[in-house]
């Protein structure tokens, strides 16, 4: 893995529409997780409005936005998907697909007419959008007699706001996700806290979906 602990991108799909000097411009904004529902999408949108003029479009996908691609599709060169594609990296976002499908109105908008209504129209779609906070977490399973019940639930509460399990057994069992970068401390912590009478492991690291607002 690399540096990024988190991530910024939008939930599932957000449509938009804009005109622009009698140009229908549709935006279709997706939350995407690898090439293959990049495709999809396209593939649905092209079905959908094969009579537009245009069907552009920009995708970011990785953590570490390592693939960047863009489309102009018969618009002059570098005048509607690099534009779109600015518009993500203007949001820092990333496994995001905008498609900016245009229907020509009559009217020639000019080279930095068509960047501008890209730009703006993607801008449009994603302003609308639901933004969420992807997090590089690990899911912490915790271990211990009764007795430290009342600390633990008390510090974990104070510490950590993700929603966490309870299980209540011959011991009590917590799982809870919390930012991976932080589970060495909470072990120590905790460790601290029962005078070493507690068993602690992380189950798993993965990405999870937290909400988030601009």
């Amino acid at each position: 893995m690399g540096e990024n602990m988190h991530y910024y991108t939008i939930e599932g799909h957000n449509l938009a529409e804009d005109t622009i000097k009698k140009s229908r411009f549709i935006i279709n904004c997706y939350h995407v997780e690898n090439q293959y529902e990049v495709e999809k999408y396209l593939k649905n949108i092209y079905k959908e409005h094969y009579k537009a003029t245009h069907n552009t479009f920009a995708y970011i996908l990785g953590e570490e936005k390592n693939i960047q691609k863009y489309s102009d599709d018969g618009e002059p060169s570098g005048t509607a998907g690099k534009p779109i594609l600015e518009a993500i990296n203007q949001r820092e976002l990333s496994n995001v697909l905008v498609v900016v499908t245009r229907y020509f109105g009559g009217i020639k908008l000019g080279g930095g007419g068509l960047i501008r209504a890209y730009n703006g129209s993607a801008c449009l779609g994603l302003k609308s959008a639901s933004f969420i906070r992807m997090q590089y977490s690990a899911l912490i399973e915790i271990s211990f007699e009764y007795t430290y019940l009342g600390k633990i639930k008390a510090f974990l509460d104070k510490e950590y706001k993700l929603k966490d399990t309870i299980i209540y057994d011959d011991k009590v069992h917590v799982k809870i996700f919390i930012p991976a970068e932080e589970s060495e401390n909470l072990i120590r912590n905790l460790v601290e806290l029962t005078n070493d009478n507690i068993h602690v492991s992380i189950i798993s690291e993965e990405y999870i979906k937290l909400s988030y607002k601009e």
